[in-house]
């Protein structure tokens, strides 16, 4: 694989009208059945997803690629926590809910839900996803990612086949809701890194200057609570491949990655110019692993060269 290049660097910075710190790493946690046992079968349920991709077909823009979608939405695989599932209650009162999903698409390479925004996980409840080899996992998630809409986007379970587990305490018995109003399948390829071991600790670089952040914390006070707003670092260029961690795998290409982190921010969006090599890809996630992009051979706008991740939240 060889290396791809991008400058400048467009940096978007969103603001809740609290701060919330963006990538504040997880403690690893994993899910209560991987160490216990449960007694009860899990429920299944299987998904039409050919039925969306089809639906994908028709309604994508013939003149992009592929790869330039995370894939198709189904708003009809509407779920719930009292309707499917199973509960499971534990010696001392606790619950455990899980379900299975599983779609056998021979195109489809995850599968993706997006809940809705009546959610409420009450204080010592987890919600997790992972796949059907308990190699990837997403959590525990405590709260919503989509934090101004009171939603939860995960598009990150590789596999035909993906768990959902949910841990509720006695003392918030009945009190939990988690209702799935649309399912994401992906039909374009993982970053490298999401299905191979790598090794190296990425470095986390801030772009905002200080002084602009100071401000923006000032203007922040002024935003009633819910709403957004947001600066922009303008072009900034970077020779961004001596900022970040290159790892050699064994067939002899490379993996180069670099993280973007603010203290004050819930999301980021960053656009930028650039020109890919043939046969490399570039790809931008979350650091929880909750969002994941497509994974790109070519830039978005071919006649700028450029390419935007949009809005990823944390």
């Amino acid at each position: 694989m060889k290396p791809f290049f991008y400058s400048p660097i467009l940096l978007w910075v969103l603001f809740l009208s609290a701060p919330i710190e963006l990538m504040a790493q997880n403690v690893p946690e994993k899910p209560y059945s991987f160490a216990h046992k449960l007694k009860k079968k899990v429920a299944i349920v299987k998904l039409d997803a050919d039925k969306a991709y089809k639906k994908f077909l028709v309604e994508k823009n013939p003149f992009a690629q592929d790869n330039h979608y995370l894939g198709q939405y189904d708003t009809d695989a509407k779920m719930n926590m009292e309707q499917h599932g199973t509960w499971e209650q534990l010696p001392n009162g606790d619950r455990v809910w899980r379900l299975k999903l599983c779609a056998d698409n021979k195109l489809l390479t995850g599968i993706g839900i997006h809940a809705d925004k009546t959610i409420n996980i009450p204080e010592g409840s987890k919600l997790f996803f992972y796949s059907d080899d308990k190699k990837h996992i997403v959590g525990p998630i405590t709260e919503p990612n989509v934090k101004n809409a009171k939603q939860l986007l995960v598009n990150t379970i590789p596999g035909k086949k993906i768990w959902i587990e949910y841990y509720e305490p006695a003392a918030h018995n009945g009190k939990s809701v988690f209702n799935i109003d649309a399912v994401l399948y992906r039909y374009v390829e993982f970053p490298y890194s999401f299905t191979h071991q790598l090794t190296k600790e990425v470095p986390f670089v801030d772009l905002v200057p200080r002084r602009r952040v100071e401000t923006a914390k000032e203007e922040m006070k002024q935003i009633p609570i819910g709403d957004l707003a947001g600066i922009s670092t303008g072009g900034i260029f970077l020779n961004c491949f001596d900022m970040g961690i290159w790892e050699n795998l064994p067939n002899g290409d490379r993996i180069w990655r670099m993280g973007f982190e603010s203290d004050v921010a819930f999301g980021i969006d960053i656009r930028i110019i650039m020109k890919i090599h043939k046969n490399a890809r570039v790809s931008f996630y979350s650091s929880d692993n909750m969002y994941v992009s497509s994974v790109f051979d070519k830039p978005i706008n071919n006649i700028e060269n450029t390419l935007g991740t949009g809005v990823m939240q944390e």
